[in-house]
């Protein structure tokens, strides 16, 4: 059951990410005006925080419970997903995005902590074979059907799309390990 869960949070999550981070760019550009260079910042401020978090996540990944570490990292990227399809400031933008780091790193290390247990068991080939597939299928799906919604109501619904997503990882996780 923990290899299927990690698996499908990896699928949940990429099919969020890659509803969202498809049409990042094109809501800084075409909703916030964002120059080419801020749309450059506003990726590497959340890649920055995440980068921040991860040795401090990585510690509490140790000393806390896995399973509520995710799922804390999970409702939170889904509330700042809700939060960036609502935004229409660029300086509020960049805030939100570094959160979206901080909470991705909760959920992302941690959860390969999750994967090292599960690897043990049943081999790390396996465990990570199934849990890559999650994250291909993920991102494939999401940046479709994320083109899908901008292409029948706007670019927030992507985000809206995303919030969804990460929210419905919360319970199967939760319930699965």
């Amino acid at each position: 059951a923990l290899v299927l869960a990690l698996a499908l949070n990896m699928t949940l999550i990429s099919l969020s990410m890659g509803a969202t981070l498809s049409f990042l760019a094109v809501k800084l550009e075409d909703n916030l005006g964002a120059a080419p260079v801020l749309i450059g910042v506003a990726f590497a401020i959340q890649n920055f925080a995440a980068g921040i978090a991860q040795p401090v996540v990585g510690r509490f990944a140790d000393l806390y419970s896995r399973r509520m570490l995710i799922c804390l990292g999970l409702g939170l990227s889904a509330a700042m997903l809700v939060v960036l399809g609502l935004l229409q400031s660029l300086p509020l933008v960049l805030v939100v995005l570094a959160g979206v780091g901080v909470a991705s790193a909760l959920s992302m290390v941690t959860g390969g902590a999750m994967q090292v247990v599960a690897g043990r068991r049943v081999g790390m080939g396996s465990v990570l074979g199934l849990i890559a597939a999650g994250n291909g299928v993920g991102i494939l799906v999401g940046s479709v059907v994320g083109g899908l919604l901008v292409d029948a109501f706007n670019i927030d619904a992507a985000f809206y799309f995303g919030a969804i997503a990460m929210l419905a990882g919360v319970p199967l996780f939760y319930f699965l390990t």
